[in-house]
C-alpha cells in the first residue's frame, strides 16, 4: 500500500498539470494564465518530491550544523 501511495505522490501532480493545460486551452486569456501557473506549480511539486527522494542529494540528516 505504501508503494502505491508513493507512486501517486509523483504521478498525480503531473496528471493535474496536464489537466490544467487542457483546461487552459478552453479558457479566456486571464484564466489561461492562472491555469498555466497552477500547472507549473504541480510540476514543481512533483519534481521537488522526486529530488527529495533521490539518494545523496543532501539534506538535514546529512548536513547537520
Amino acid at each position: 500500500m505504501r508503494g502505491l501511495l508513493a507512486s501517486h505522490r509523483y504521478s498525480m501532480p503531473f496528471a493535474a498539470a496536464a489537466i490544467c493545460c487542457v483546461v487552459a486551452s478552453l479558457m479566456p486569456p486571464i484564466l489561461q494564465w492562472v491555469f498555466v501557473v497552477a500547472a507549473f506549480g504541480f510540476v514543481l511539486d512533483a519534481a521537488t518530491a522526486w529530488f527529495e527522494r533521490a539518494g545523496g542529494t543532501g539534506g538535514m540528516h546529512e548536513y547537520k550544523q
